[in-house]
């Protein structure tokens, strides 16, 4: 179990090698949509948007970004929105279980219970 000042350092950590992986190499998607994360949780929305739509033009066919991004419309109330990337994410790893329950959490917040 993690306490809360481990999951802070951690996501301090996590933070500071997506910031060196960027430096070293700026067309790393996935650095991108950890640092969109990192936006999320310091509240600056349009940071994230403009740092996960970043990812999604560097590697439009990773689905890591596409999830996230849906995740984050989902948690700034834009259900409506989420449902195009979470099913871009689940086109691009049909098989995993978390990109389906993404598709269907974006459905849900969309108000769409009949999808």
């Amino acid at each position: 179990f993690w306490a809360p000042d481990d999951a802070e350092r951690a996501a301090r950590e996590a933070t500071a090698q997506a910031e060196r992986a960027v430096a070293l190499d700026p067309s790393l998607a996935d650095a991108h949509a950890v640092l969109a994360t990192a936006d999320i949780a310091r509240g600056d929305w349009d940071g994230a948007e403009a740092r996960f739509h970043r990812a999604i033009a560097l590697a439009p066919n990773r689905p890591l970004a596409h999830h996230w991004y849906a995740d984050f419309l989902q948690q700034v109330g834009r259900g409506h929105e989420s449902i195009a990337p979470a099913r871009t994410a689940l086109a691009l790893d049909p098989v995993s279980p978390v990109r389906h329950i993404v598709l269907a959490v974006s459905h849900l917040v969309a108000g769409d219970r009949d999808a």
